[in-house]
C-alpha cells in the first residue's frame, strides 16, 4: 500500500494504553495492556504497517481512555494531509489517528470530528508526538508541548491498529473523480454536501462507491484495497492498473469496472 509522505518516516514508539478517568479505573482487556513498540522505516509507495485487535477489546469502546505516542522523523513536510498511526478505519464515521498536515500536527477522529494545531513536525530530525483521550477530551503533543485539544463526539471504533495508513495521491483521486485540487480540499474541508458536484462528477463518485463496496464484499480488505493498484491481465485493463485504466476511459470505463466486479460477485 502506498502513503503520501515524500521520504522515510521512522516510528520507534506506538503504544495504546488505558488510564483512570472521573475516578473510574478502566482496566484493559488486552494483556499486556498496550500495544507496541511498533519500529519501522515507510518509504512513499511502501507498505503500511496494520494490527488486527480483538473485537471485544476495551480499548475501542468510545469511552475508553487510550494514549498514543511515537518517535518521528520526516525527511521533508508531506504535501496536505497524512496519516501518522491510529486505531480504527479512517473512513469510518468514527476512528483515532494523529496525522500531519505540512508541518502542522492533527487529531483525525472522523468526518466532523478532527482539529489541529498551531505547530507540529520539523523536518530532517527526530520528534516526540503523542494524543490522548482523558474520557472526555482528545490533547495533542509535539516535543512534550500542548499544541491543540478539544472535545468531539466519539464512538465506538473497528479493531484495527495502522500505522503509516495507505492513501492514494491527491492527483489520482482528483483524476478519478474529475475535480480540481482546490475542489477536492473544499471537499475534505465541508463535506460532499457543500460541494455542489455535476452530474458527470456524481457518476463517477456513484461509480467509485459501488467498486469499493463491491471489493470489499468479494475479497478481504488487503486485498480489496490493494487490488485497485495492481496490475491485471483481464481485457478490460490490458496489464493496466485499474486506476490507470478509469482514468483513462473515463465514466464509461468506471461503469465498465463497476459491473464487472458485480458480475465477479454474483451481483449481476
Amino acid at each position: 500500500m502506498k502513503i503520501t509522505f515524500a521520504a522515510v518516516m521512522m516510528f520507534v514508539a506506538a503504544f495504546f494504553c488505558a488510564a483512570r478517568v472521573n475516578g473510574q479505573i478502566y482496566i484493559p482487556t488486552n494483556d499486556p495492556p498496550y500495544y507496541g513498540p511498533y519500529n519501522g522505516s515507510f518509504w512513499a509507495g511502501g507498505d503500511e504497517l496494520k494490527k488486527h485487535l480483538v473485537k471485544g477489546d476495551t480499548l475501542l469502546r468510545a469511552d475508553s481512555p487510550w494514549c498514543l505516542y511515537a518517535w518521528v522523523w520526516v525527511e521533508e513536510a508531506p504535501k496536505g494531509a497524512v496519516l501518522i498511526a491510529g486505531v480504527g478505519d479512517p473512513g469510518e464515521e468514527y476512528s483515532r489517528y494523529l496525522g500531519v498536515d505540512g508541518k502542522k500536527l492533527f487529531y483525525w477522529g472522523g468526518k466532523d470530528a478532527t482539529f489541529s494545531g498551531a505547530a507540529g513536525l520539523t523536518p530532517g530530525k527526530w520528534q516526540f508526538v503523542a494524543a490522548t483521550f482523558d474520557g472526555q477530551e482528545v490533547q495533542i503533543y509535539a516535543n512534550g508541548a500542548k499544541v491543540a485539544g478539544g472535545k468531539l463526539d466519539a464512538g465506538r471504533v473497528s479493531p484495527l491498529l495502522v500505522i503509516a495508513p495507505a492513501q492514494l495521491p491527491v492527483g489520482v483521486i482528483t483524476a478519478l473523480i474529475g475535480v480540481s485540487g482546490s475542489t477536492w480540499d473544499r471537499i475534505k474541508r465541508d463535506g460532499w454536501e457543500g460541494s455542489a458536484l455535476n452530474q458527470d462528477q456524481l457518476t463517477r463518485v456513484s461509480a467509485l462507491v459501488g467498486i469499493f463496496k463491491g471489493l470489499h464484499l468479494l475479497f478481504a480488505d488487503g486485498i480489496a484495497d490493494e487490488w485497485p493498484k495492481l496490475a491485471n491481465k483481464g481485457p478490460l485493463f490490458e496489464r493496466r492498473t485499474p486506476i490507470e485504466a478509469m482514468i483513462e476511459g473515463g465514466i464509461p470505463h468506471m461503469i465498465e469496472v463497476r459491473r464487472y466486479i458485480d458480475a465477479v460477485r454474483g451481483g449481476l
